[in-house]
């Protein structure tokens, strides 16, 4: 108890903002892995995958710290919109290319 006689409790604990993965996911969302040979042409744009992966590792921990009101929600959507961002240059790219 507190000294007003009211039992202090601390709030939820807040999942951590995985930082390190959802950047280096949002920065390898250009990934384009094209390959141009005699006879066959293969342009694949993984980058929406890595997207895709920013946006899902980010799901549960985006969520609970808007509920608690944590300044992370302006980096963690950043990092979405970023990752949302390079995949669209990404899948343009891949158009461009495979129909050189």
């Amino acid at each position: 108890m507190s000294d007003n006689g009211v039992a202090a409790f601390a709030g939820p604990q807040l999942p951590d903002v995985p930082r390190a993965k959802m950047w280096i996911f949002a920065a390898l969302s250009i990934f384009v892995f094209w390959i141009n040979t005699p006879g066959i042409r293969l342009v694949l744009p993984f980058g929406v995958l890595f997207a895709i992966s920013c946006w899902q590792v980010t799901k549960v921990p985006l969520r609970a710290h808007e509920h608690a009101g944590s300044p992370a929600v302006g980096e963690m959507k950043a990092a979405r919109w970023v990752a949302f961002g390079l995949a669209a240059i990404n899948v343009l790219q891949a158009f461009i290319w495979f129909r050189r």
